[in-house]
């Protein structure tokens, strides 16, 4: 060998040296970034263990453990990570991370024997690459593939289109931007019975800097699906189904000294209800909420939360004792309870028995019912919160609805007395509430005649009660509901619309300008389309 080449291979073996140890000294940061952001992980609800990792010259393998609440059920899935940190991710990142998860094998086995087999056809449910920056910045690519499959039971067809999602967060780990993409999910057991779901993009940036504080990011998502069906019929109920075409919708979350404040958009250039039954274009909706304190709605959620729970054990053998309760046997409070509220999730029949439960439960078991549960409410009312419902609208057969309302909380009026602990913090009084709503005249006859007809049915004699006969007696009674209304100053007619004003301030209900008593309110409410 000549000197000019012992000269090279020299370099070579020299270089090569160099980009080894580098390697290696690189895999040993990644390796502590791994262990880390595995550690991060519990401030999501999830629960990452580093169970093996093998770190070698050119890269490592990793074996994790990670386990999330399912149905109230923990889940564990391992994932098997193969990491590249030598010279051939150098140029564009620090090192990649090839993830594949490895599924319990009960679990396989039970999704398996749905299908009948494996609809992914060998292939993993889904994989994640994962890019980790010089900075320590992070890029995670998450695919779903796509499939075919029916399942044996019902022999529904399922079709899943595939999904796309990249997920990127900044060195500080502070903030994620998100994007998924979903090509569609189809499952159809019959022409009455399916469901459609066409393509879906979501695109969502976060703050995680409240995440410790509060336990909620702040931040915006945005959605949009091109289409939506579902239909749905058992032997004992007509078809029911609802059709969405061009579904758009956002959310922003942010965080004011401890306040949550959330303004969420929705809309849809079309809604159909039981094929074109009832039909909704250029349907809009914008929701508010503001000023809600993020420490007390999490008192007030965990006690709602757990008044359930502490149900839950007992509901299913207390729906069993209600033979009992109806034949007028005593039981004891909690039994009442969980017959009532097992009662009321089963939709089990209502009887005297039932309803007089269901009323000792609202007596005897109130919400809030602890002094930190008061204070809570307290700290919520100290915020002033409210609740609006802007730009509602939609147009129907009959024309266009619109519709605004806003809700706050005001404090008590001077001299008001609680009539309750709760009252103490906040009463009906304590409110303000504007309403405002204009519907075509038609429209208003429509919803009218479903109540008045019903109504009409029950009190002609047999002999009156042709279909024709209720039809004319239905329309008349409807006219005459609405020119009540009207004549009552309930309903301001104008340009073949009405609409209606209802102010709530200091303890007073005003309709379109006029004082009135609160019992007004329910005259209206077969007014409501939504």
């Amino acid at each position: 060998m000549n000197n000019t080449a012992t000269k090279v291979v020299g370099a070579l073996v020299v270089i090569l040296a160099v980009l080894g140890v580098g390697s290696y000294w690189a895999g040993g940061w990644i390796e502590q970034a791994f262990r880390d952001a595995a550690a991060k992980t519990t401030q999501y609800g999830l629960t990452v263990n580093v169970i093996d990792y093998q770190r070698g010259l050119l890269g490592a393998t990793a074996r994790t453990e990670a386990t999330f609440t399912y149905n109230g059920e923990p889940v564990t899935v391992l994932l098997n990570h193969d990491i590249q940190h030598g010279p051939l991710p150098a140029l564009t990142a620090a090192a990649r991370v090839h993830t594949v998860p490895e599924l319990p094998e009960d679990r396989v086995a039970q999704f398996n024997d749905i299908f009948g087999g494996d609809p992914f056809g060998g292939k993993p449910p889904f994989t994640v690459d994962t890019a980790i920056g010089w900075g320590g910045g992070i890029n995670h690519h998450i695919v779903s593939p796509k499939f075919e499959a029916t399942i044996r039971e019902d022999k529904t067809r399922v079709v899943w289109g595939g999904l796309n999602a990249d997920v990127e967060i900044n060195s500080a780990q502070t903030h994620v931007r998100t994007r998924a993409n979903v090509a569609g999910l189809d499952m159809v057991k019959s022409e009455d019975n399916q469901l459609k779901l066409g393509h879906l993009e979501l695109e969502g940036e976060f703050d995680l800097n409240e995440l410790e504080s509060y336990g909620l990011v702040g931040g915006k998502w945005e959605m949009e699906v091109d289409k939506f069906l579902m239909r749905a019929k058992d032997d004992e109920s007509p078809a029911r189904a609802i059709e969405v075409q061009a579904f758009k919708g956002d959310m922003r979350t942010d965080f004011a000294d401890g306040a949550l404040n959330v303004t969420t958009h929705l809309g849809a250039d079309k809604i159909a209800l039981d094929g074109d039954r009832e039909t909704i274009g250029d349907a809009k909706l914008t929701f508010q909420s503001e000023n809600l304190d993020v420490k007390a709605l999490e008192v007030l959620s965990q006690a709602a939360q757990s008044q359930e729970e502490d149900l839950d054990g007992e509901a299913l053998d207390a729906l069993s004792q209600q033979a009992a309760q109806e034949s007028g046997q005593k039981l004891d409070p909690k039994q009442v309870e969980a017959i009532a509220r097992a009662a009321s999730a089963a939709n089990a029949e209502s009887s005297p028995a039932l309803a007089a439960a269901a009323a000792e439960v609202d007596e005897d078991t109130p919400f809030l019912n602890t002094p930190e549960q008061l204070a809570a409410l307290q700290e919520l009312a100290k915020r002033k919160p409210a609740f609006s419902i802007s730009d509602a609208s939609g147009r129907w057969p009959e024309g266009e609805v619109k519709a605004a309302m806003r809700i706050a909380y005001v404090g008590k009026p001077d001299g008001a007395k609680p009539a309750t602990p709760v009252d103490s913090v906040i009463g009906l009084a304590d409110l303000a509430a504007d309403v405002r709503m204009t519907l075509p005249r038609a429209l208003v006859a429509r919803l009218l005649t479903v109540q008045v007809s019903d109504e009409v049915a029950d009190t002609l004699e047999d002999d009156e009660a042709s279909e024709e006969n209720v039809q004319k007696v239905t329309k008349e009674q409807v006219e005459q509901r609405i020119q009540e209304m009207l004549g009552e100053k309930l309903l301001v007619e104008k340009d073949g619309a009405l609409s209606l004003e209802a102010n709530y301030h200091n303890d007073q209900l005003r309709l379109n300008g006029n004082k009135a008593p609160l019992e007004s309110l329910l005259g209206l409410l077969p007014l409501l389309p939504f």
